[in-house]
């Protein structure tokens, strides 16, 4: 996930698509067919509807439901930051938490090869098999968040 800005000549260069050109400032990480672009740490899914012409996305992660959409990059750019910075507003105004809440607990399916695996390192490093698991995503997390 890279942050840039450049001229697009056609979005099917971006997305897939092929339309006219335009500029696209930000962030954008295409992952399993789901474009994403952020702002202010806000995460905004991107999609295109053929038959409307049109691209349109949620603001993910927060206590609510927020949407914006545009016609071209540009304008779905401007209206994904209008959007994150509404909804702020709107949590500042009301005195709400704007970020979803996460309980920290999370069940993670595994085969059963890779949970003996695992097993077996978290022994072998004296840790249990919790704090295992615990390094190791809060690794791959950091080591995603320093690109």
């Amino acid at each position: 996930m890279k942050k840039k800005c450049l001229k697009v000549k056609n979005y099917g260069e971006l997305f897939g698509l092929q339309l006219k050109y335009s500029y696209f400032c930000g962030t954008i990480k295409e992952d399993n067919d789901m474009n994403t672009m952020t702002y202010k740490g806000y995460l905004g899914s991107v999609a295109f509807s053929e038959k409307d012409n049109v691209f349109f996305g949620k603001i993910e992660g927060i206590n609510g439901l927020v949407n914006f959409e545009g016609q071209s990059v540009q304008e779905l750019t401007e209206a994904f930051h209008e959007a994150v910075d509404d909804y702020l507003a709107y949590c500042a105004d009301e005195g709400i938490e704007p970020d979803k809440s996460y309980s920290g607990v999370l069940n993670v399916r595994l085969t059963p090869a890779i949970h003996r695996q695992i097993a077996i390192l978290a022994r072998q490093a004296g840790v249990t098999l919790n704090a295992y698991i615990k390094e190791a995503l809060e690794e791959k997390v950091e080591a995603e968040v320093a690109m």
